[in-house]
């Protein structure tokens, strides 16, 4: 109510709109302080309407909880140097929809939606929070009015961004987003694990916690609906709630648990806040999933803040009795609380929205997190040494126990040795499996990478690039199936673990036509090229070699790849074969030859290492494990690969194979 009068008195005060917005050359630009805004409770109004309504200037300030629909109005003009497109992104990723209206030349408007209750498909861009791609005039005043309306807050930032800006911001933002889940996980996992260790029911606690953490976080700022649960917003509603909602519940369980409080008879005020937690967690839930009213995700706003805040007081008087869980999980619930208050102050619009108070929870989360795993590992370490302790207690007894007890010890210790023993054999195996997991999804990594960097941008040119002719548009088209078809062959042959990593005899490897290979390779090959000529020698190949066809088309594909890559544009790569000698089992060479820079005899040594990338070739893309998984792939088919390279003149590389027939 008190926001409500607010703007009305802004309504009443406010006579003159806002100037016009200037844009920057680059980056982004908050519009913030720029917008006017105009409260439409009874959703009456449509946008013929406002030219004879008064806005009024809120400076910035959001509008917290409120009923019915808004109207955001900004002007917006744009100097010759700054860039064409722009795009608007309106930071809140609850909002039920919000529609721009964007002016056009015949005094019509053209509309864009977008929201979560807008099918990701129809809007501007796939992505979680409402954006809209702007196009001004030079040197024209255009003003835009967005309608808002939503159950959740109304509080968050508008920005305006360049196209570049845009994509930049949102590829940070998804490397903290996989922190953030990374961190999650990590918990869960962990506990899951202490759980079958310890036997503490305090842990399982701590996995619901993490659990609803994710949820609510996914949920909270549109990843769950961008990525999870497309064009679902009636599911992204529930678990919004079931998990915000039961999330002070599961904080305080873990915590009480965890500090050793829920089992302490002289501590029935801490059940008592606990049943108190949990009662008002179930009716809110229970309310905002059939009436659904506003004021109660007011009240939950307000209550998460003040639940956090009790609980710190609570951990802060175990610590001061020198519980020392407690002690670490109070600096956790401080940072927490602060980032809680922040984030509620924020939402209710009291704050401004700004990018610390929009991250505020995550941030605190992921504090809070970070301290519980602190815990967590500190609580292990002292169950370990007690363990230990323990156990040499019960060593003592033992050396001084009679002869008979110590012929017991001495038989289960030589047991014990044993099952050590094949415990270390087990973890010998586990190290080497998890080698070859790891060197599988490197390969897979190294192999995707090409075809989805053509897809990536053949796909972005069709998108940003309106004037391409029926020709180029085709050839793009041609690009991007081609290199999904690649995908999939890759995805298909890859996931055949035992394949990669099985050594084989002559007796036991298949055979396949060298020739057909060398046509398929180049064939799919070309349209990557960059007017490279690629010719090919393969009259003197026999009909079929020693290798498995999946395997040698790979190894030759990557091969090719790497001679179009660092060979100048229209240069001549050239695949020749040969056999040395005329009878079964003579060697078969296949020799990818290009005009590239060549090799200096400094990198050829390191050439077949993991990772390993020249000085020379940093500036292409690449992460050095293609000729690495090359070698290792054809060394398991019995065959092997060299190389041979002059600076300056170009390399070639062989594969060597043995001659199934004559």
């Amino acid at each position: 109510m008190f926001r409500i009068i607010l703007l009305l008195f802004l309504f009443l005060s406010n006579t003159t709109a806002l100037a016009a917005l200037v844009l920057p050359s680059t980056g982004k630009i908050d519009i913030g302080k720029h917008r006017e805004v105009l409260l439409d409770p009874d959703k009456r109004l449509s946008v013929s309407d406002l030219n004879q309504m008064q806005f009024s200037d809120n400076d910035g300030k959001g509008l917290g909880y409120i009923q019915g629909a808004a109207w955001m109005r900004f002007s917006v003009t744009r100097p010759k140097d700054a860039p064409e497109i722009w795009w608007l992104e309106l930071q809140s990723p609850l909002l039920d929809s919000a529609t721009l209206y964007f002016p056009q030349a015949n005094g019509e408007y053209k509309i864009a939606s977008a929201g979560d209750h807008i099918p990701l498909s129809s809007r501007d861009i796939q992505y979680r929070n409402p954006a809209f791609k702007l196009e001004f005039a030079p040197d024209k005043i255009t003003t835009f009015y967005v309608r808002l309306e939503g159950r959740n807050t109304m509080s968050f930032k508008t920005v305006l961004w360049t196209t570049e800006s845009f994509f930049e911001s949102v590829q940070l933002e998804k490397l903290f987003f996989g922190l953030f889940l990374a961190l999650n996980f990590l918990t869960i996992l962990s506990s899951y694990w202490l759980i079958k260790t310890t036997k503490e029911s305090s842990f399982s606690l701590l996995i619901a916690y993490a659990t609803l953490t994710l949820v609510s976080t996914l949920c909270l700022q549109g990843y769950g609906y961008q990525y999870f649960w497309r064009d679902q917003p009636v599911l992204n509603e529930a678990l919004l709630i079931v998990s915000w909602m039961l999330l002070p519940l599961s904080l305080v369980a873990f915590n009480m648990s965890f500090v050793g409080a829920l089992n302490a008879p002289r501590l029935q005020s801490v059940n008592v806040f606990l049943i108190l937690t949990g009662a008002f967690a179930i009716i809110s839930v229970m309310l905002s999933l059939t009436i659904s009213p506003t004021w109660v995700r007011l009240a939950n706003s307000i209550w998460n803040p003040i639940v956090t805040l009790i609980m710190t007081a609570m951990l802060g008087a175990f610590a001061i009795r020198g519980n020392e869980n407690a002690r670490i999980l109070l600096i956790g619930m401080l940072l927490l609380w602060v980032s809680v208050s922040a984030r509620t102050l924020r939402n209710i619009g009291l704050i401004d929205a700004t990018s610390l108070t929009d991250n505020a929870y995550q941030i605190g989360m992921i504090a809070h997190l970070l301290l519980v795993q602190y815990a967590l590992s500190r609580h292990y370490l002292k169950m370990r040494r007690e363990n230990e302790q323990a156990h040499a207690e019960v060593l003592k007894l033992t050396q001084d126990s009679e002869k008979e007890l110590s012929a017991r010890v001495k038989a289960q210790t030589e047991a014990l040795s044993e099952t050590l023993h094949q415990l270390e054999n087990a973890l010998e195996k586990q190290k080497n499996l998890q080698q070859r997991q790891q060197l599988f999804l490197d390969s897979l990594s190294h192999e995707l990478k090409t075809p989805l960097t053509i897809i990536d941008l053949s796909a972005q040119n069709l998108a940003m690039n309106h004037q391409l002719s029926n020709e180029e548009k085709t050839t793009k088209y041609e690009k991007i199936l081609e290199a999904t078809k690649r995908i999939i062959k890759v995805m298909e042959h890859h996931f055949d673990l035992s394949k990669l990593s099985q050594q084989h005899s002559d007796q036991s490897l298949p055979t396949c036509s060298p020739k057909q290979i060398l046509s398929q390779v180049i064939s799919a090959s070309e349209i990557f090229s960059d007017h490279h000529t690629i010719s090919i020698e393969s009259e003197d190949l026999p009909d079929t070699v020693f290798c498995d066809p999946e395997i040698l088309n790979l190894v030759l594909r990557c091969l090719l790849d790497n001679a179009l890559k660092y060979s100048p544009k229209g240069s001549k790569v050239l695949l020749r074969g040969y056999q040395l000698g005329n009878r079964k089992g003579d060697q078969v060479c296949i020799e990818v030859i290009d005009e590239g820079p060549g090799i200096s005899i400094d990198d050829l040594k390191h050439l077949f290492t993991p990772y390993f990338r020249s000085d020379s070739v940093r500036h292409i893309g690449g992460n050095g494990l293609g000729l690495t998984n090359a070698k290792r792939l054809i060394n398991g088919q019995g065959g092997d690969l060299t190389v041979a390279s002059t600076l300056g003149k170009g390399s070639c590389f062989r594969v060597t194979l043995k001659a199934s027939s004559n």
